[in-house]
């Protein structure tokens, strides 16, 4: 109906631009006519679609699933193409300049902390297999159990994905140099390229291998002397038997014997192995993504652990803890009791969000100092 002379009048569909829409109402009686569109623009952008382009980024979400959604509703989406220019002019730069401010914050705590850094680190491959495309180091503070720091590494640039950890832990290393921060303790898996390099470059540094890895039943800690659980009466095989030789032959390298040593007593890496499960929400193995797409997703996967990395137990109306059955596949259809812990915050995005309707140019500069490595030849 006309606003002016309350009667019929024509509504004509002007243009749509993903979830934008904007008409034209004409009256042929009062010949009054305006224009309506259903959101306001930002340098000349539809908000709605920067908006939504930016909750699929910072809530690890895939472009492909959540267009699969909208069209199941019906509803308009913003193409892939758009959605990956919103990605490269607004949201990795805007993901890069927060990720970097919270490090400057954990930095300084870091160095007001009493004593060197005791370090777990790890590697991750993006792919399964021996043929990753990027290699990501992780370097956690395991008193805080907090990232202080992240390498990714392309296979191209070391000549291999078998090289990717190492150079990984060099540039980790030499981060934390830059920040003026000393590394005490750091521990790591077995990794023989690791060690050799821990031990000539960084001799001072003591170095522990992951216990988490090894199977130990007795002589824990001076508190814990034993497993609780009873020794199991299976006879696995014959003392006699070529498999039983060989068993033997492997326990008793000297290599394993002089790793034995170094197991570490205290901290181990199975934080970062839970903060490498985190990455996988945001950045899927099985699916591919540019260098600074992938260093985006990492970053935001670092904020998230960050922040929720020492979430209580949950309790419920009647101020009780609140438990929950896993079923792991060792269990073979058994279960194990586990805390569940209170709901996930994602306070980070709402830090994100706003940033994105900023002007972007002011983020471009140090963003655009990544020198992404050359893409892979097939």
């Amino acid at each position: 109906m006309c606003t002016t002379c309350s009667r019929p009048s024509d509504v004509t569909i002007i243009n749509t631009v993903g979830t934008f829409i904007s008409t034209k109402q004409s009256c042929f009686h009062c010949m009054y006519s305006q224009v309506w569109s259903s959101q306001s623009k930002i340098n000349r952008i539809p908000a709605g679609n920067l908006l939504l382009s930016a909750a699929i980024s910072f809530s690890g979400s895939l472009y492909t699933k959540v267009l699969r959604l909208m069209k199941s509703m019906n509803v308009l989406m913003i193409g892939e193409s758009t959605f990956q220019e919103h990605a490269t002019m607004y949201q990795h730069p805007v993901i890069w300049n927060v990720w970097q401010s919270q490090q400057q914050q954990l930095i300084s705590q870091l160095r007001d902390m009493q004593g060197s850094l005791v370090i777990g680190g790890d590697g991750r491959a993006n792919t399964p297999g021996h043929c990753a495309k990027y290699g990501q180091y992780t370097m956690m503070e395991l008193r805080l159990n907090k990232i202080a720091d992240f390498q990714l590494v392309q296979s191209n640039e070391v000549g291999g994905s078998n090289l990717m950890e190492t150079e990984g832990l060099v540039r980790a290393v030499e981060q934390l140099k830059t920040d003026d921060l000393e590394v005490g303790v750091i521990v790591t898996d077995r990794h023989p390229q690791i060690q050799k390099w821990l031990r000539e470059e960084l001799p001072s540094v003591t170095h522990y291998y992951d216990m988490w890895q090894k199977d130990i039943h007795e002589n824990h800690s001076p508190l814990y002397q034993m497993c609780h659980h009873r020794p199991s009466n299976k006879q696995w095989m014959k003392q006699s038997s070529k498999a039983c030789e060989e068993l033997v032959s492997l326990i008793e390298t000297k290599r394993l014997l002089k790793d034995m040593s170094k197991l570490s007593p205290l901290h181990q890496t199975s934080s970062v192995e839970a903060f490498h499960s985190v990455v996988l929400q945001f950045a899927p193995k099985l699916l591919t993504f540019g260098y600074k797409g992938m260093l985006a997703r990492v970053c935001l996967a670092s904020m998230h652990y960050n922040e929720n990395q020492d979430r209580l137990q949950a309790h419920n109306k009647q101020d009780k803890a609140i438990y929950t059955l896993k079923y792991p596949k060792l269990k073979r259809g058994g279960h194990t009791v586990q805390k569940r812990k209170q709901d996930a915050t994602f306070e980070y995005v709402d830090e994100l969000m706003p940033k994105v309707f900023e002007d972007p140019r002011q983020y471009w500069e140090v963003w655009d100092q990544i020198i992404a490595s050359p893409s892979l030849v097939l």
